[in-house]
């Protein structure tokens, strides 16, 4: 299978995983402090990270890559944004909307992370992806204006703040996979730095409420940490590795329909016709610009287009 091709599937499985963050974060918040689904989340896919190295390492066969001191402040951003603080917000915003509104509003994750793409690695996608994603954005945004001011003002915004921290998360991960000479290491040392400071973290919120969770409760707790923050971010970091940041960003479109699957098989929510045509007009319009050319900008400031499909 070619390279590229193995990349979107990848970036398909990696955003499969990652629709199940908000059905889960769902289940989960009726039984455990957001703080402790947070923290917790992030502790098993810690603890699963560090088994990893450390398997790594006991092979003769393959060395893991430790990181160098210079390369822990990126490593750093990406533990802070997309490890700690990413979950926080979902879990708040979990608290007061259905699973199937957030997915809408998580269709904006493409262009955040796009528009902080150009900022930090120069790539200039053409019109063509623009009028694309400006068609995605508006219809989200129309879809998140008609379920209420109120809900705009205050719940949207900290869902808003977990699609920012998300792309300032991929990408300086992204950028981090080439440093490391591959797509594992980054969210496996990611979540390793962090490990320590958020086991101290989850001990004030810790108490004999979490000994009557039922079984869904830690299930859901377990499918985060296992699934959502450790997996999916594996493939998906793998596929921004091989194909190309704005072009697998594209995929994170396809992203609503998965959660709004999951919400409909977990929890049982009704999805209206609305909710299912604005996830439609989001699609329509990530195959419209899906394939526009991606340029680079170099140091020199001279143009260069990577690749054209």
């Amino acid at each position: 299978m070619p390279k590229q091709r193995i990349g979107w599937l990848l970036g398909f499985l990696g955003i499969a995983g990652a629709s199940l963050t908000l059905p889960l974060t769902q289940i989960g918040i009726n039984h455990f402090d957001p703080f402790v689904l947070s923290f917790g989340r992030v502790i098993i896919a810690g603890l699963l990270a560090l088994s990893v190295v450390l398997f790594l390492c006991m092979k003769k066969s393959k060395k893991a890559i430790v990181p160098a001191v210079k390369q822990l402040k990126s490593l750093g951003i990406v533990a802070f944004f997309l490890v700690l603080a990413f979950p926080l917000f979902v879990a708040w915003g979990m608290m007061y909307i259905p699973s199937s509104h957030g997915a809408i509003e998580f269709a904006l994750m493409p262009i955040a992370t796009t528009v902080y793409a150009l900022v930090r690695t120069g790539e200039r996608p053409a019109l063509r992806f623009w009028i694309g994603s400006l068609i995605a954005c508006l219809a989200v945004l129309f879809f998140t204006l008609s379920q209420g001011i109120q809900q705009l003002q205050i719940t949207d915004l900290i869902l808003f703040g977990a699609i920012i921290t998300s792309a300032v998360g991929y990408v300086e991960g992204a950028k981090m996979t080439n440093v490391l000479g591959g797509s594992w290491e980054v969210i496996t040392w990611a979540l390793i730095i962090i490990l320590p400071i958020v086991i101290l973290l989850i001990i004030p919120f810790l108490d004999r409420s979490i000994l009557v969770v039922p079984l869904s409760g830690w299930l859901s707790l377990l499918g985060l940490g296992i699934i959502s923050q450790y997996l999916a971010m594996l493939m998906w970091y793998a596929a921004m590795h091989i194909v190309n940041i704005a072009k697998i960003s594209q995929i994170q479109y396809f992203q609503p329909f998965f959660t709004i699957f999951f919400a409909y098989i977990f929890l049982n929510e009704e999805v209206g016709l609305f909710t299912i045509m604005t996830a439609l007009i989001v699609v329509v319009a990530v195959a419209y610009g899906k394939n526009a050319s991606i340029y680079r900008i170099k140091k020199t400031r001279e143009q260069s287009r990577v690749y054209q499909k």
